[in-house]
């Protein structure tokens, strides 16, 4: 069995103001946690080689759920083997799981209302208008029709839902603090020595 590569954290309605602190709060979990750039909410974490500090998974990611509720959030923690097929789980489920496999994951992602997915109107308002309201009706679109239909957003998408296009995870980088100290001379008002 195969070991989950990723959790999701998925806190929606998370108010912008409050990401930054979030994130540091789950670096207590995780060395490497990406917040999603499109989603306030959404934080993807790496779990491997945690074993040892936190114990099994579902004990993690109780942890994890943990963290948020004491930060007053209400969210899903689901931990599993690919980003957005686990994200679309976590949207659509809620609550804390450990995925038992890839093929459960694909299987209960396909599930997912595309209506609880942030597409976007105009991408959901096309798809629903033919038919289309999951994500695994939107995954069986051919993927070269997608991008010629919908756009390239769309096909972004399907991409990323897809596992076609898997990029790293990039960690969280803390904002730097610069501090800049320098010596001035008094004020003078003489006019003629400041020109």
């Amino acid at each position: 069995m195969k070991p989950p590569r990723v959790a999701v954290v998925d806190v929606p309605g998370l108010p912008p103001e409050r990401r930054a602190a979030l994130a540091h709060r789950l670096l207590a979990f995780s060395p490497r946690v990406e917040p999603d750039p499109e989603r306030a909410g959404v934080f993807f974490l790496d779990p491997s080689g945690l074993e040892g500090i936190f114990g099994r998974p579902s004990k993690w990611i109780r942890r994890v759920h943990g963290a948020l509720r004491e930060e007053g959030l209400e969210g899903a923690v689901v931990m599993g083997f690919s980003r957005f097929p686990a994200w679309a789980v976590a949207r659509a489920r809620g609550g804390v799981r450990v995925l038992a496999s890839p093929e459960d994951e694909r299987a209960e992602a396909r599930e997912a209302p595309l209506s609880l997915l942030e597409l976007g109107p105009e991408l959901e308002r096309a798809l629903h208008k033919l038919g289309i309201d999951t994500l695994g009706s939107f995954l069986d679109l051919p993927r070269g029709e997608v991008s010629t239909r919908f756009g390239a957003r769309a096909k972004s998408l399907h991409a990323l839902f897809a596992e076609a296009l898997t990029p790293p995870l990039e960690a969280f980088a803390e904002d730097a603090r610069i501090l800049v100290e320098a010596e001035l001379e008094f004020p003078d008002a003489q006019v003629d020595r400041l020109l």
